[in-house]
């Protein structure tokens, strides 16, 4: 009992608490209750939006995700860039290509993917792997993903797109990029039909194509206007 302060001994003491102070009332006991189940279907929820996510990541935490475009995009007051000269650049993987206008590099990969198939080449001492496969058993084809970066390094806007792309296997047969991503995959995860790069600029999305030949991937080509930028696949296929 609460003793009363000098000159209030008339006072009452305070009261006790209703609950006694020695546990928690049905209400609390309520609350506490459906904070715990909110907590648990938060927790439960963002595991199912993680495993869901896998198919499109190829990997667990190994592999870059897809990005949008840095930089500006097709606003600002920058002019068209003047078309680049006919011609064609190479570079071997993992090194970038530098064209006229644009920067193409085909991203390295996650070698351990939960529910992919993953197809890598021997790079000096390391192991690099170019893309993944075997993700969707519904398809009636096999989608090889390939992870693209592609740059805007002029100063002028150049427009891309997914049909600008083409990847041509060891047989010598050409793969034209697929417009239209896996059914129920987000859109923004994909190259897009066309999108316009600002100065800077630069975007990373997956290009995919029909593997279901089996046939290995001898080079990725991305044509800007009359220039060709090709991505070479050289060494031994582990």
């Amino acid at each position: 009992m609460a003793r009363g302060r000098p000159g209030s001994r008339g006072a009452p003491p305070p009261r006790p608490s209703r609950t006694g102070g020695r546990g928690k009332g049905p209400d609390q006991t309520r609350a506490v209750r459906a904070w715990a189940i909110l907590g648990g279907g938060a927790i439960a929820f963002l595991l199912l939006l993680r495993l869901a996510s896998g198919l499109l990541r190829g990997g667990e935490g190994t592999m870059p995700a897809p990005s949008g475009p840095t930089g500006p995009t097709a606003t600002g007051a920058a002019p068209f860039a003047s078309p680049p000269p006919e011609g064609t650049v190479t570079a071997t993987f993992p090194r970038a290509v530098f064209g006229t206008r644009l920067e193409l590099k085909v991203v390295g990969l996650g070698d351990d993917p939960s529910v992919c198939v993953a197809e890598g080449i021997r790079v000096g001492d390391d192991v690099k792997s170019v893309y993944h496969h075997g993700c969707d058993d519904a398809e009636e084809i096999d989608r090889a993903y390939f992870l693209v970066r592609v740059t805007n390094t002029s100063a002028g806007r150049v427009p891309v797109g997914v049909d600008g792309f083409t990847v041509v296997d060891a047989a010598g047969e050409e793969h034209e990029a697929l417009a239209a991503p896996p059914v129920g995959a987000p859109a923004t995860r994909f190259f897009p039909l066309e999108l316009v790069l600002g100065p800077g600029a630069s975007i990373t999305r997956w290009v995919t194509i029909d593997g279901s030949d089996g046939d290995r991937p001898e080079r990725l080509i991305y044509r800007d206007g009359p220039e060709r930028l090709e991505i070479r696949f050289r060494g031994a296929w582990v």
